[in-house]
């Protein structure tokens, strides 16, 4: 929200900086901000955009169960597709924090399949 704000705020009515150290940093902090809105804004769980999702998929058809299992199942997919443009990017560190945040949504979504069977697993 902070970059978009900087956005507006400065480089739209003034233009691009002039290259100074203060120019450049406001610049590197605006492109920073607008990215992090991006990124938080990914239809993937812990992000704000994964809340998003989670609570536009609640209807009175389908159970607080079903939305839950629905709604990680989305943050997987996407969580996978970030991970692969992240890899084809060359963005290992966006690639290995969304595979955490992929296998946790994996763990999450194991326990809303209930128990196993027995204590081994099957």
């Amino acid at each position: 929200m902070v970059g978009l704000v900087l956005w507006l705020g400065v480089v739209v009515p003034f233009g691009y900086p002039k290259e100074t150290f203060s120019s450049a940093a406001l610049w590197a902090a605006v492109w920073v901000n607008l990215i992090w809105s991006a990124f938080n804004l990914l239809p993937i769980w812990p992000l704000d955009g994964g809340h998003v999702v989670r609570y536009a998929l609640v209807s009175k058809r389908r159970s607080r169960h079903q939305t839950l299992e629905l709604s990680l199942k989305i943050s997987m997919v996407a969580a996978g597709v970030m991970i692969a443009l992240g890899l084809w990017l060359n963005s290992i560190f966006v690639a290995v924090l969304l595979g955490f945040i992929l296998y946790s949504n994996y763990k999450e979504w194991r326990q809303t399949q209930g128990p196993p069977s027995s204590f081994y697993g099957y």
